[in-house]
């Protein structure tokens, strides 16, 4: 299963994950990302998850709450779509060590597809940002 994943695969899984548990939530965690992150929330989860948590902190204004938040709708659709149920703190821990180790992380657990560090780094020549991959 994970062999054949794309990262486009995730970004769509846990959309729709988010959006299924609680659309709500998608929708005010959406907005927020768009407003103070510059993207979607599945595109910033991606490229700045640790300013997603962040985000998620600064709404609930309590750690419990946040961490809750993140990791059940957040970090649970990707360790679902990479076999990794169980092992929801290693999910997390590479996904808030910060975009180039998450791409890393991704690469090592069989996820193809356009995964470099442009996803991370997205200016081009021009100074305009890379299209969403989502």
């Amino acid at each position: 299963m994970a062999g054949e994943l794309t990262l486009s695969e995730i970004i769509v899984y846990v959309k729709n994950y988010v959006y299924e548990k609680s659309p709500g939530t998608y929708m005010i965690l959406d907005l927020n990302s768009k407003n103070k992150l510059g993207e979607s929330l599945t595109d910033a989860l991606i490229k700045k998850p640790v300013e997603v948590y962040n985000m998620i902190k600064s709404l609930y204004q309590d750690d419990i709450t946040a961490s809750f938040v993140f990791r059940s709708l957040l970090v649970k659709p990707i360790a679902i779509k990479l076999g990794k149920i169980g092992n929801e703190d290693e999910v997390e821990k590479a996904l808030l060590s910060g975009c180039d180790s998450f791409v890393e992380y991704l690469k090592e657990n069989g996820v193809n597809g356009n995964l470099d560090k442009s996803i991370c780094h997205p200016a081009t020549g021009n100074g305009k940002a890379i299209s969403s991959f989502s």
